[in-house]
């Protein structure tokens, strides 16, 4: 026979116990709307939550005055659920989902909260989890001021009508009390970042559960679309980070992130947010560029075209944005913002009021890009020297991410130094431009490195008409495990300013260096006649020995070349006035003698290989 509400109240009286020296009970005026938000904070997976609000909420609800609501069917069925909950969500932690655990607490056969419209139950924002947290705390501390009250009365008689020698030991009693209602009022505070920054040997499933249950998340990193680059990030840009670019003025520093802020967008369609009840919205604030120039340059990359938008209507521009995903739909979460502001014209604490802006307008901003530290001022802005000041806008970033646990992605400048050496390796060495940089050419403050998670310089490079940008990391505070920290993203060949992704690729399609051998560059790009359809899985790259010497790329029978089996390939054919030459030459990628068409009097000194077009 199925336990009758009754029966269950009198259980748990029975267990919790209701002497008064056991308990104090509390006299709490609720209605159905507090129980119904109690048991929808025990349910939410909204990642606010942690186990200190968990075990204050079940304090206040074995502590309640049951008696004032057990005539209330209603209610009483929403506060016997709220316990269920939160004692199973206490012993299993994120390991039991909501489905096991609603499973878990109405039973496998039959349902002993059938009286109780479950479904109704929603997702809690993170204003919601706040209130909810909040109530409690008021709660827990309306109980320890009655009952330090009390205490304090007596032992305040016992001081003033006490004999003189007792005057010390009741003083202490008194100082005793107080700092354990102290103690008490910091207990009972519900801090959202002590169960993650907090770690007891002792009781470390709180902790440890909230982390694990955090790096599981599908959002916990923010991939881009190229392959070497996701690798020296680790996977991805981790939220509560902060990573700077360095660059030369001029040289891509801007268009990178323009770059870095469309792959987020593009590669991370199963983001989740930590707020269930808001949609993910990736920020781009810059107080370099206006925001005309930096839609202008984003459309451009997206649509991977130089034209101008201005030779079409809007309607055909928003058709093209359509085309490439740049929509907001199920399918592609992620909204995406640009915001200007002049040049010194905020300080840190504005990006503060546009992500809690953003978040009353139902939106949660799940990572900013930022052109760049040197135009903000820092929150004290008082005056200082430039390089305490980068450092100062620096930490304040670093707040900000921390605070709403993004990542922050921004840019700075290579010093004097720095730029020219890397015009003297571009203009009279063969080195690749950024064995010449370091953390030394950090422009006007090394506070910047410092207090950055992660270093990269990124310089441009060509090899006769082809462009790559260069990427070094020097520094990193997460564990990075990438092996090769220096590389080069081909830009693509129709658009200036779009760099090629590969991370969907089975191999990347960025170079290692391109100052080597022929070797060298051909195992670590593909012909620029090669375009790849990133709906093809490639297989692994094999090694294999050419059987024949092969004059055409420079190689010798012995060499090793990697060799990537033949993908999708879009075929260009060659132009009216290029004048060619039919050869019978070796295939570079499939190793299969074939006629190509050839450009005449290539010239092979810089091991570059250009198929012009395929024989039928």
């Amino acid at each position: 026979m199925a336990e009758t509400i009754r029966e269950r109240q009198r259980r748990r009286t029975s267990k919790y116990g209701t002497k008064r020296n056991q308990t104090v009970r509390l006299n709490v005026n609720y209605n159905i709307q507090m129980f119904t938000k109690f048991c929808e904070y025990a349910l939410s997976e909204n990642q606010m939550i942690g186990v200190t609000g968990l075990e204050n909420l079940l304090k206040v609800l074995k502590a309640s005055e049951v008696k004032h609501f057990s005539e209330n069917e209603s209610m009483m069925l929403r506060y016997l659920f709220a316990i269920d909950a939160i004692e199973l969500r206490l012993r299993y932690g994120s390991t039991i989902g909501r489905d096991l655990l609603l499973t878990t607490i109405c039973g496998l056969v039959g349902n002993k909260y059938e009286g109780l419209d479950i479904p109704s139950f929603q997702e809690l924002s993170d204003g919601e989890v706040k209130w909810v947290e909040d109530v409690v705390t008021n709660i827990l501390d309306t109980q320890t001021v009655n009952k330090t009250i009390e205490s304090l009365n007596l032992s305040i008689a016992d001081y003033i009508n006490g004999s003189p020698e007792n005057y010390f030991e009741n003083a202490m009693r008194i100082k005793e009390i107080i700092n354990g209602a102290s103690t008490q009022f910091n207990e009972n505070y519900i801090d959202t970042n002590t169960d993650e920054t907090d770690f007891l040997l002792s009781n470390p499933r709180g902790p440890l559960d909230l982390i694990i249950n955090r790096k599981k998340q599908p959002s916990y990193k923010l991939k881009t679309g190229m392959h070497r680059f996701n690798d020296i990030l680790s996977g991805g840009f981790e939220g509560s980070r902060v990573y700077c670019l360095f660059g030369l003025p001029g040289e891509g520093k801007t268009t990178t992130l323009l770059n870095i802020f469309y792959q987020i967008k593009k590669y991370n369609t199963n983001f989740k947010c930590k707020d269930k009840t808001k949609k993910p919205l990736l920020l781009f604030f810059t107080m370099e560029n206006t925001m005309r120039e930096a839609v202008d340059s984003l459309y451009t990359i997206s649509c991977g075209t130089d034209k101008d938008m201005a030779e079409f209507t809007t309607d055909q521009v928003l058709e093209q944005l359509a085309e490439e995903g740049m929509v907001v739909n199920e399918s592609s979460p992620i909204n995406m913002a640009i915001r200007y502001k002049p040049i010194n014209s905020v300080d840190v604490s504005y990006l503060h009021q546009m992500t809690e802006d953003f978040a009353n307008r139902g939106y949660e901003v799940i990572g900013v890009l930022f052109d760049y530290i040197k135009r903000i001022k820092p929150i004290d802005n008082y005056q200082m020297e430039e390089r305490f000041k980068l450092g100062a806008v620096i930490n304040d970033l670093k707040n900000f991410a921390n605070r709403f646990d993004i990542p922050v992605i921004t840019a700075s400048q290579i010093n004097r130094e720095g730029a020219k050496t890397v015009d003297e390796i571009r203009n009279n060495s063969k080195k690749d431009v950024t064995d010449g940089i370091g953390r030394a050419n950090i422009g006007e403050s090394s506070l910047i490195d410092e207090n950055v998670d992660a270093t990269i310089f990124i310089v441009p490079q060509w090899v006769g008409e082809e462009k790559y940008m260069g990427f070094k990391v020097t520094k990193t505070r997460y564990k990075c495990t990438a092996t090769d920290r220096t590389f080069f993203q081909p830009f693509d060949k129709t658009n200036t300013i779009k760099l090629v992704e590969d991370s969907k690729l089975a191999s990347p399609l960025s170079v290692l260096n391109l100052s080597g051998s022929k070797k060298d560059i051909m195992n670590g790009a593909p012909s620029e006649m090669y375009r790849f359809d990133g709906s093809v899985k490639l297989p692994e790259r094999e090694n294999k020995l050419l059987t024949e010497p092969s004059p055409f790329m420079g190689l010798d029978s012995e060499d090793e070349l990697d060799i990537i089996p033949q993908p999708t390939v879009v075929r260009n054919e060659p132009k009216e006035d290029i004048v060619i030459d039919e050869s019978e030459l070796l295939h570079p990628f499939s190793m299969i003698e074939e006629p190509l068409y050839v450009m005449d009097d290539m010239d092979m000194s810089n091991g570059e290989i250009k198929v012009i077009s395929f024989l039928a």
